[in-house]
């Protein structure tokens, strides 16, 4: 409730048996002050199965109340190489494949038409330290071609990204997680949730939050092709200045270093500065001070907030709990 009445966005929600499931629906119609969640949804529910082939009784009572209202879900198999799939990557698409139409089948049997986004989220156990490994290579091609067949079969998609097995903001994690992003940006998925995520989504850091959004915008330029045109090309820009010519002072410049196409953004160290206070982390940490700083306000319009509170403390109330104290 916090979360929707903060961001005023779609919330995505993965509860743990039904009656949370329930609780999370009726929390969002009261966000999006609606009786619909076929028309206004306010929120989307993340269904996984239990690889290898199996829907427990929880997935199961969850995916029946969820579709039953008419509430968008994502198809989210988690298959794990090595452990819960043969250990090939092809095994592993195979299986992970297979249970994502199962739950789209069964979706569509509980509600002919559901709405249902594909999102398989396949991944690894590092067989040498029995690890799960969401940051390794075999990930980010194991999650390509469950895009490709996405794709293929016309499904739009969503996609959890960003993961890696550091457990800091390091390196490692810079390189795991650029390594992700960027294959999940070049197999263009529909939509894409992500932000801070460390040691295998076990922990979150605040400047990885930061960092992380700056990845996600390089990746989204690398992905942008040059524009060839008369105008960028600039041939009679070229044969008036000639050799030795700069080209630092021409409108030309100007307009084009404005337009876009170079990118600027992010916590990125591009000065040429040196030391420990201009690294990107260092960067980072600044901009998370920057934010915290700012005066709290809700995203969510006064009228979603008051219901979100309202309906918050109404559940409190009959849980015999405390109301949380931003309710009040």
């Amino acid at each position: 409730g916090l979360a929707q009445a903060i961001t005023g966005r779609l919330s995505l929600c993965a509860p743990g048996n039904a009656d949370d499931a329930r609780t999370c629906l009726d929390l969002a119609m009261a966000a999006a002050g609606t009786d619909s969640l076929d028309r206004d949804p306010g929120t989307w529910v993340e269904i996984n199965t239990t690889t290898p082939l199996t829907l427990g009784d929880r997935e199961g009572a969850i995916i029946l109340h969820v579709v039953g209202r008419h509430c968008p879900v994502d198809l989210c198999p988690m298959p794990i190489a090595g452990v819960a799939t043969p250990a090939t990557l092809a095994g592993n698409l195979l299986l992970g494949n297979a249970e994502t139409l199962f739950l789209c089948t069964l979706s569509n049997a509980i509600w002919p038409g559901a709405k249902v986004l594909h999102a398989t989220t396949g991944s690894l156990m590092n067989m040498r330290t029995g690890y799960l490994s969401m940051g390794a290579a075999e990930t980010c091609l194991i999650s390509s071609g469950e895009m490709a067949l996405a794709k293929y079969y016309g499904m739009t998609s969503t996609r959890m990204a960003g993961y890696s097995d550091s457990q800091w903001p390091d390196v490692q994690a810079g390189i795991e997680k650029a390594m992700a992003i960027l294959t999940l940006a070049q197999s263009e998925a529909d939509f894409v949730t992500m932000g801070g995520p460390l040691d295998n989504a076990a922990h979150h850091s605040y400047e990885q939050v930061v960092i992380d959004h700056d990845i996600w915008e390089m990746a989204q330029r690398l992905t942008r092709e040059i524009v060839v045109d008369d105008e960028t090309l600039a041939y009679d820009l070229i044969a008036k200045l000639g050799p030795g010519g700069s080209f630092l002072g021409e409108r030309h410049t100007r307009r084009h270093v404005q337009a876009g196409e170079h990118y600027y953004g992010g916590s990125f160290n591009h000065t040429g500065r040196s030391g420990e206070s201009h690294t990107m982390l260092a960067r980072a940490h600044q901009r998370v001070e920057e934010i915290l700083e700012q005066p709290f306000e809700y995203g969510a319009p006064s009228d979603a907030v008051r219901r979100i509170k309202d309906y918050v403390r109404d559940h409190a109330k009959e849980k015999k709990l405390a109301p949380p104290e931003w309710t009040t």
